[in-house]
């Protein structure tokens, strides 16, 4: 029987203890010290090295920052190592657009030609942001530079991470027997190397490994992993490991799926055994729990979802880094264990913060693409002053601002393709959480009316015969209604109308027929995409396209054009798909 023992650490279970709503104000006090500012002289000059960053990076990134620009001031490497080093500073705290910029810095710089194993690292790097802002082009194209740069150079460690890229790709293509297969080319290759630090890689390909087995249902397969990882790990030195990696986030990954594979195959108690050893190995505002959740919702665990949540929730709040993708994740799964639970309210104050925190990236990622051109364009002018400098001819100045000129206009053009592509994708998310509000808006209906019913009975007849009548005879199509048409048509006093709205469907009038003229322009949409936005507007009861533009924009972040735009081409992308046949069908009728 495979039981990984693991010491319960103190400060895991003082979390756990002081995560009860008793005790938030104390937890947060406790958080706080790891975002005071640092001053240098809170730096000892053993840390201002690489180690000293990655030691900070995780649990004290100002500290981490602070770091690197002592680094940077005492020039300790060259500019393109020092952009790479602070790229991963970046990269680790899940900020892959910045991470971007530092390492394209890096890699535009012309002394790392020099330097070969230098800029396949950073063609690693560049593939792995990419893969994780989901843009499989991109990530597809620094796989064949880092392959054709390793191959060409003969070095096998970055050739098993083109291979492991490769994998990446196809899964995310879902060419899962192509991807599997290249990722066992990945694990043949550092089995072949045996260094220490191939071992480290080894460690990490296991895991990535078992994580799509995990994904994919695979559930015999990542057992057979499971034990692979096991033996693998005990057969190792512990002097031999410089990451130290049971020590690490990987350990509380590794648990995770133990515990969530044994349960898929049935075994209950020692899904249970891994699940206990997880709690105690997890550091609960340090890590988030993407890996144990298949594990708690099917044990419906849905409180230790929300405490699990919470404290990493307030663990990035204190450091101020609540702008990314995780604070998004986390805060889908505090969402969905709330409705799990039929606790809808804070489910939806859940919703609304994940529409906010998309808006706020979707900024800070155009203000960094804009720093990131602003970057690029200072560093090819130096680089240009340089040229001048050297070149005795003015034919050769003029080719070489020529062809300068021409690659600066190529490189906006890609960036700004890619910027329209991740406007898209936020666009296609907008899309799908539009459709998910219509039916939550249902929900809080039926939940509002079973909260009201010790109220006055007359006055709830009252506006649920009105309810049903606007609803019914879809009285909000119509632009010139207003307060005093309905209150003399369903004889209600002038004091009592507004509070009506309030009372029984926790809002006001103006957003009560506003809400429905914009469900019946989604239906519009939908149902006759060829219509106008100024013939919509019409029809579903707006006095001018303006407002609904506002209106729209305001409720969902996106524009109606958009959101037409999206439906589009959903639609056609469907229509693409259902005119292919399978890839199966197709080597049957052949």
């Amino acid at each position: 029987m495979l039981i990984f023992a693991v010491k319960s650490s103190f400060l895991p279970n003082l979390v756990n203890f002081m995560t009860g709503y008793k005790y938030c104000f104390i937890v947060f006090l406790f958080l706080f010290n790891f975002s005071s500012p640092i001053s240098a002289f809170d730096i000892k000059d053993e840390e201002i090295n690489q180690d000293g960053i990655n030691k900070y990076t995780l649990v004290n990134v100002e500290k981490a920052k602070a770091i690197m620009q002592l680094m940077r001031e005492r020039r300790m490497f060259p500019t393109y190592k020092l952009n790479r080093i602070e790229g991963s500073i970046y990269f680790n705290r899940a900020d892959y657009i910045e991470a971007l910029r530092l390492y394209k810095r890096a890699l535009f710089d012309q002394e790392i030609e020099k330097v070969i194993p230098e800029k396949l690292a950073i063609y690693n790097m560049i593939m792995l942001c990419y893969y994780y802002l989901h843009d499989i082009p991109s990530t597809e194209y620094y796989v064949e530079k880092l392959y054709d740069l390793a191959t060409k150079s003969d070095n096998k460690l970055y050739l098993s991470s083109a291979y492991f890229g490769k994998g990446l790709v196809d899964h995310a293509k879902n060419n899962k027997a192509t991807a599997y297969s290249h990722f066992e080319e990945c694990i043949s290759l550092l089995k072949e190397i045996d260094t220490p630090c191939s071992r480290d890689k080894l460690f990490y390909r296991y895991l990535s490994l078992l994580e799509h087995q995990q994904e994919d249902n695979l559930n015999e397969e990542a057992l057979q992993t499971i034990q692979i990882i096991y033996d693998f790990q005990a057969s190792r030195d512990s002097s031999e490991t410089y990451m130290d990696p049971w020590d690490s986030v990987h350990k509380k990954d590794y648990l995770a799926h133990c515990a969530v594979i044994h349960q898929r195959l049935g075994h209950t108690e020692l899904a249970a055994d891994y699940y206990q050893q997880f709690i105690n190995t997890a550091n609960m505002y340090q890590s988030d729990y993407k890996c144990i959740e298949p594990y708690l919702y099917d044990m419906k665990l849905y409180d230790d979802i929300i405490r699990f949540t919470n404290a990493r929730k307030y663990y990035l709040k204190s450091i101020a880094d609540t702008m990314n993708y995780e604070m998004i994740s986390i805060s889908e799964m505090s969402a969905r264990a709330h409705i799990a639970k039929g606790d809808y309210d804070k489910a939806s104050s859940d919703y609304a913060k994940i529409l906010l925190y998309y808006e706020k990236i979707k900024q800070s990622e155009e203000n960094s693409i804009m720093t990131e051109l602003t970057s690029n364009y200072e560093m090819k002018e130096k680089e240009l002053t340089t040229e001048r400098q050297t070149t005795r001819t003015k034919i050769k100045n003029i080719l070489f601002v020529t062809f300068l000129l021409f690659m600066m206009a190529a490189f906006i053009v890609y960036r700004t393709i890619h910027y329209n592509r991740i406007i898209t994708r936020k666009n296609q998310i907008l899309t799908k959480r539009i459709d998910e509000l219509l039916s939550f808006k249902e929900d809080l209906f039926k939940e509002n009316n079973q909260k009201k019913e010790e109220s006055n009975e007359l006055e709830k007849e009252l506006f649920d015969h009105m309810h049903q009548c606007i609803v019914k005879d879809q009285l909000y199509l119509d632009p010139e209604l207003s307060r005093e048409v309905l209150m003399k048509r369903f004889c209600i006093p002038r004091n009592v109308f507004s509070s009506l709205f309030h009372k029984y469907m926790n809002t006001s009038y103006n957003q009560y027929i506003n809400d429905f003229r914009l469900e019946y322009a989604i239906k519009l949409f939908k149902d006759y995409p060829n219509y106008t936005i100024d013939a919509i507007a019409n029809e579903s009861g707006f006095y001018s396209p303006t407002s609904l533009y506002r209106l729209f924009s305001q409720k969902y972040g996106m524009t109606p054009s958009e959101y037409r735009t999206m439906l589009i081409e959903s639609s056609q992308q469907e229509k693409q798909n259902l005119s292919v046949p399978p890839k199966d069908c197709q080597t049957s009728c052949g």
